[in-house]
């Protein structure tokens, strides 16, 4: 029980668990026995269970334990002294940051200078800064444990306080209490030293490194892993170190460290130089063809990741499964999608990212730019894909590093190093294309997010009269050709979504698509209704495809996430319940005017948090309360008839299942 006490007394004191048991069992108590036990390291390894890191925590513990202890014992004497004639020339202040004592005038100087007159290397000056310390005297009162306890604070920065305060009151002490602050350590100093080169360089130098990232240089797989893994951000910071503490990261070694030390220099020596990578980038114009930069990638791959990728993805040979991949390298299935996953990572994100953007727009952006001018400013990225197959020749050569750079970066991997165009929505697109593509872009964004039906050929003249006019054959091509949109034609001309699943006319018998037959069917029907009506319905607008009520009833049943059964044997869609909700709120809101379907949700999310597909929902479900006054534009019913619509030449709320329902 005793040993017990003892371990917990100890890990009350910021002792690791290990620590604290090795002090208990050798029946160390307390803090005083601690200094009268242990005079040195060696005392430490000597006891039971307690290894060198073990016995480092505690020495460290130790060693500032002496020096808090040291520092009340001076603070005890100075008071004792108190009322001595002479105690106050000859009183002394205990520094705790240096373990010694200043005379009181020494202490007056280092209160009234402050930090910001000393150079202090950019980690060190960021954390006094974290600290809210103003003078020198702030700074020697801190131990240095408790500098080592700040963050972003280690040992270096530790030994350049203590070093640059020795210095200073050694000067205090020579000069009779008179610091020359216009010395090396003053802030207006025209030099700063490096201490990854040990050497000085100038102010406006240091302010480049301060602003070069460390992602602007291509490094080589290790030191980028390092770099990464220490959350570097500027060449500043890594200038910061010394070569002695780099050599002590794990995976870091002389040649790593030559590297950063000639880019670092080069920048020095050059600080206007445009790319500091030039000398590290000499393979890139060697690179002419997909394929071979798909091979000088996949050479910077480690020999297991090589083997996964050649498998997986067929370079070279017969594209694998992630089973086959694994039983040949003795591996499991999921180990295969980890190690491969990494690979796509290390190639989207790390170092050979440069590399592969450089290439790609080098080798693509001017074909890509010719294809998007000549197709109305957009593409859509498959068919841009290919355009790119034939007008390059790409073979099965190049097949497996498309299939590589699909999975790595998605779709965006063609357009990857450019401004001038961008993918939205599966569409590539030059940003200077006609004004029209903007209208695009923002009617895909409206139907994603509050479409309910397809438009009317019209209602989307309508939208587009406040940008600017087209004549209807004019916007039918434009919309014909936008890769997002589809046109339907069937009486009627409207404008939906690609993307839209009303049914699978090739497998019209699955559920699946008997599921979306039947809630489109509910939508445009706009009211719950029987399975045997539904049936009927169905039956008498495709004719030649029909459902029994028996197929409408079971999948209703089996999809009940989407379809509510009521008493009266109707099935209507789910989210109408949940729309009920919105319809008082939506009455309150629309009782002064017509406003947009954005509006509406803006206000409504201010509220609460909205769901846009149930407010829409609500909207159209609702007929005997809410009228769509024109696309994406609502008010209430009772107001009608105080709404004059301008150039009216399309009945906007008389839409049919036949009107949009298309035939088979």
């Amino acid at each position: 029980m005793k040993r017990k006490t003892t371990a917990q007394f100890w890990r009350s004191k910021g002792l690791s668990v290990r620590a604290s048991n090795c002090l208990s069992m050798a029946n160390i108590i307390d803090e005083q026995e601690l200094i009268e036990k242990i005079a040195t390291l060696d005392c430490l390894l000597a006891l039971r269970n307690c290894g060198r890191q073990t016995a480092e925590e505690i020495w460290a513990f130790l060693t500032n334990l002496k020096l808090t202890s040291e520092y009340h014992q001076g603070i005890e004497i100075t008071s004792s002294n108190s009322g001595d004639d002479h105690s106050a020339e000859a009183q002394s202040i205990f520094v705790p940051l240096l373990n010694i004592e200043v005379s009181t005038d020494t202490w007056k100087v280092l209160q009234n200078t402050p930090v910001n007159s000393i150079r202090w290397s950019v980690r060190t000056r960021n954390v006094i800064g974290q600290q809210g310390l103003q003078g020198l005297a702030e700074i020697a009162k801190h131990s240095p444990r408790e500098w080592l306890r700040f963050r972003n604070f280690g040992n270096t920065s530790l030994t350049e306080i203590q070093e640059n305060m020795t210095e200073i009151i050694e000067q205090l002490r020579v000069n009779s209490g008179v610091l020359d602050v216009s010395d090396d350590h003053s802030a207006e100093a025209q030099s700063i030293f490096v201490p990854l080169l040990n050497i000085e360089v100038s102010t406006d130098t240091w302010k480049v490194l301060q602003n070069t990232p460390i992602n602007s240089i291509r490094w080589s797989i290790r030191t980028q892993n390092v770099l990464l893994k220490k959350d570097f951000k500027t060449l500043a910071e890594i200038a910061e170190f010394p070569p002695k503490k780099w050599l002590r990261f794990k995976n870091f070694g002389i040649k790593s460290l030559t590297e950063i030390q000639e880019i670092v220099n080069k920048i020095i020596v050059n600080p206007d130089i445009i790319d500091p990578t030039d000398e590290h980038s000499a393979e890139l114009p060697q690179i002419q063809t997909l394929s071979e930069l798909g091979h000088v990638v996949f050479q910077r791959l480690q020999t297991r990741q090589q083997e996964i990728i050649r498998h997986y993805y067929g370079y070279g040979e017969i594209p694998k499964n992630l089973q086959q991949i694994g039983e040949a390298l003795g591996i499991s299935r999921e180990r295969v999608r980890q190690l491969k996953k990494v690979v796509n990572t290390k190639i989207s994100q790390g170092m050979d990212n440069h590399l592969i953007t450089i290439t790609i727009f080098r080798l693509l952006s001017e074909l890509i730019r010719d294809v998007l001018a000549k197709d109305d400013g957009w593409c859509s990225v498959e068919n841009l894909q290919e355009i790119i197959h034939q007008r390059l020749g790409w073979g099965d050569g190049e097949q497996w590093i498309i299939d590589w750079f699909d999975e790595a970066f998605g779709e965006t991997w063609i357009c990857l190093g450019t401004d001038d165009y961008k993918i939205i929505n599966g569409v590539c697109q030059l940003k200077s294309a006609e004004p029209i593509q903007s209208f695009l872009i923002q009617l895909v964004a409206r139907l994603q997010y509050y479409g309910y039906r397809p438009l009317a050929l019209e209602e989307c003249q309508r939208l587009i009269k406040k940008t600017d006019k087209f004549d209807p054959d004019q916007l039918l091509d434009v919309i014909t050709h936008y890769p997002s949109l589809k046109i339907y034609r069937y009486g009627k001309t409207h404008i939906g979504l690609k993307e839209w699943t009303w049914f699978n006319p090739e497998k019209p018998t699955t559920t699946t698509g008997q599921a979306s037959l039947i809630e489109w069917y509910l939508r445009m029907a706009n009211e719950p209704a029987t399975a045997k009506a539904v049936a009927n319905g169905i039956g008498s607008q495709l004719g030649n495809f029909r459902l029994t009520p028996f197929d409408v009833a079971n999948t209703c049943e089996k999809y009940s996430h989407r379809f509510q059964a009521y008493n009266n044997d109707a099935y209507g869609l789910y989210l109408w319940e949940g729309a009920s909700k919105y319809r008082q709120a939506l009455t309150k809101l629309l009782s002064d005017e017509p406003l947009p379907i954005e509006r509406i949700t803006e206000v409504l999310y201010l509220q609460e948090s909205a769901d846009t597909t149930l407010i829409v929902a609500a909207l159209n479900f609702y007929t005997n309360s809410f009228v769509e006054t024109m696309p994406f534009e609502w008010a209430l019913k009772t107001q009608m008839g105080k709404i004059v619509e301008e150039e009216i030449d399309f009945d906007y709320t008389n839409l049919t299942f036949e009107d949009l329902m298309p035939k088979l």
